[in-house]
């Protein structure tokens, strides 16, 4: 969900600007921890797929307008910093493409990347401890979480302008709107993530190994089928 220029007043276009500026750094600094340069193709293919998915947007009550986030669908495969890196890239070019404005980019990327991209990469998390380890409870994991994120997402931007004045639309109208966008956002990520699942696993490190990218590759190209002690085969790909 994308604020429009001229809706936030000067005090929260700066905020959001310090925002996503802290959080940017701090979100290269725990890439460069944990990734290195290892998902930047994966990074790079990614972005050219959200600018793409994303080219559809609607206005919604003259303020906002919405389209397919594909936060939790990027967090799902690539963690949560490498996801908001790459979320800021998309947001950047989209603003020079007229979606939004540069004085709206700060408060964007904060809502889009970091609630977004990092809070729905944690809501996975929390769901996945709640359903089976299994396909299905991370489908279901999966599924809840992008449906939830669109919430939270879009409950943050009605904060925002409700601040500066610029509501013209009620709170449970636009969770009604939203809501809608989540059920088909969530039924899209499942369908990309499942079908990912089964022809290349390693990819998807939230289903295969609980967000470790490092150890989801070891895993697969050291171990990809092994006897355990009671003899039962190891199917890597239905376990965390």
């Amino acid at each position: 969900m994308h604020i429009l220029d001229g809706f936030l007043n000067s005090a929260l276009n700066t905020l959001g600007w310090i925002a996503a500026i802290a959080t940017c750094f701090y979100a290269a600094k725990k890439f460069n921890q944990k990734a290195g340069d290892k998902r930047i193709p994966l990074m790079g293919v990614s972005a050219v797929f959200l600018l793409i998915v994303q080219l559809p947007n609607y206005p919604v009550a003259g303020t906002i307008s919405t389209h397919f986030l594909g936060a939790v669908l990027l967090a799902s495969l690539m963690g949560p910093w490498a996801t908001y890196l790459t979320m800021v890239v998309v947001l950047t070019i989209q603003c020079l493409l007229g979606y939004g404005s540069l004085i709206t980019l700060g408060a964007n990327i904060f809502n889009l990347g970091f609630i977004g991209g990092i809070g729905g990469y944690n809501l996975l998390m929390w769901f996945k401890k709640i359903f089976p380890h299994s396909n299905r409870g991370f489908s279901h994991a999966l599924a809840l979480s992008t449906w939830a994120t669109t919430i939270m997402l879009s409950l943050a931007v009605w904060i925002e302008l409700s601040i500066a004045g610029q509501v013209k639309l009620g709170l449970l109208n636009l969770f009604g709107v939203q809501s809608l966008v989540g059920i088909i956002e969530a039924a899209l990520t499942v369908l990309i993530v499942s079908v990912l699942i089964k022809a290349r696993p390693d990819l998807v490190i939230t289903h295969c190994c609980g967000g470790d990218k490092d150890a989801c590759y070891a895993h697969h190209h050291h171990v990809d089928t092994h006897t355990h002690k009671a003899g039962q085969e190891h199917d890597h790909g239905h376990l965390y």
